[in-house]
């Protein structure tokens, strides 16, 4: 996969409702190329971010492109599981 553009989103703090939109933009502006999330800097999770990343993860599979989770930080990793979202739907890597 040469050739393909890659960027990195950093995600940091609190990934609340209030993060959400924010977070939607985001990954929005990054939209049409490979795509790597570290989340090491979340310290919490909420369902409206998972919404937002699982929804991302969707499009961009739709468009033929990847979007990976790396650097899961432990609040985000747990939050996933709270929430009864399997790591894989989201390319997640500890």
């Amino acid at each position: 996969m040469s050739g393909r553009r890659k960027k990195t989103l950093k995600l940091n703090g609190r990934l609340d409702s209030a993060a959400a939109t924010q977070l939607r933009n985001d990954l929005i502006a990054r939209r049409g190329v490979d795509l790597n999330v570290d989340a090491e800097g979340v310290v919490s999770l909420g369902a409206m971010s998972a919404q937002v990343l699982l929804a991302a993860a969707q499009a961009w599979r739709q468009d033929g492109r990847s979007l990976a989770i790396g650097n899961a930080s432990a609040p985000f990793s747990e939050s996933l599981k709270l929430m009864g979202i399997a790591a894989d739907l989201l390319a997640v890597k500890d």
